[in-house]
């Protein structure tokens, strides 16, 4: 996929669900690249379209509102239904329009950003992700400098550098619930997976369910898992965190509910120093968990 547009130095995109400035050529750009292709975007960026949609395109709103109606446009209400629409067409003719949260679902599965850099700071209430503070997104090419009255602006083409390698592992850990379907995870915050939750803040499809207690959750996870008949998915940090759940896990073990939980751990080179909040959790869980491991390469994520 792609992904398209124009933002202030802060990386801001709009306010009050408008555009901060139109600028000709920006616009010009734009026509010109997602004419004749598909174009994805979120209810509120289809609501300030002048028709309410773009004419010569394939036009797929995202949104959670089931009873959303979008004129020839086609809604769809998850990533898996929008994946399921999008297949029919090449991932070079998609172009990721926005709003904020849209970018920042989809970011990782686009290759190419085509940015409109504008050299000023607006009160914007909605922003893109910054890919320059993302380390995965490489500027490819810049345009020389443009003005339009006394703005100054240019054109960029960044792209993320293949391979998940380059992706970090909390963007792969998440790209994975996706993949399986997660939709609901059960989550207590600390300091080793707080990346994770900020990453998992990001997302519109997968609910966070915050307890008060991480035995709470897993006990909360359980019964989602025989409530739903889907799996529980439970996140915890490193050690009291995750001895908490020992209890919870040999409870659905013995009565054969499905649960998959994540810890955090100490850093590597801590491992096996007796490092603060450091337990060998997988050790402690062998007999009442079917499969446990240490992850200890982000590479290995997706295999695992």
């Amino acid at each position: 996929m792609n992904l398209i547009v124009s933002a202030d130095e802060n990386w801001g995109i709009g306010r009050n669900n408008q555009l901060l400035v139109r600028i000709p050529d920006d616009l010009r750009l734009f026509r010109e690249l997602t004419e004749g292709k598909v174009v994805v975007m979120g209810r509120k960026t289809r609501e300030s379209l002048p028709n309410g949609i773009l004419a010569n395109r394939v036009n797929l709103v995202l949104t959670h509102d089931r009873h959303y109606e979008a004129g020839n446009a086609v809604v769809v209400h998850s990533m898996d239904e929008l994946h399921r629409r999008l297949e029919p067409y090449p991932t070079d003719e998609v172009y990721v329009i926005g709003g904020g949260s849209v970018y920042s679902q989809l970011l990782d599965e686009c290759s190419t950003a085509y940015v409109t850099k504008i050299e000023f700071a607006y009160a914007a209430d909605a922003y893109a992700p910054n890919l320059d503070h993302l380390p995965e997104w490489e500027l490819i090419a810049e345009s020389e400098e443009q003005t339009y009255f006394d703005l100054i602006y240019y054109f960029a083409n960044i792209k993320q550098r293949g391979g998940t390698m380059d992706i970090t592992g909390r963007k792969l850990f998440v790209k994975a619930l996706r993949e399986e379907g997660v939709d609901t995870i059960f989550g207590y915050p600390g300091g080793m997976v707080t990346d994770i939750f900020d990453e998992l803040y990001k997302q519109e499809d997968i609910r966070v369910v915050l307890p008060r207690h991480e035995q709470g959750l897993i006990f909360e996870a359980e019964g989602y898992a025989k409530a739903s008949g889907k799996v529980g998915v439970c996140l915890v940090t490193s050690g009291p965190g995750a001895t908490n759940i020992i209890t919870g896990l040999a409870d659905a073990h013995y009565d054969s509910i499905p649960l998959v939980c994540i810890t955090g751990q100490v850093p590597l080179g801590l491992i096996g120093n007796d490092a603060f909040q450091e337990v060998d959790i997988v050790g402690m869980t062998q007999s009442v968990t079917k499969y446990g491991v240490t992850v200890r390469d982000r590479k290995d994520l997706g295999r695992i």
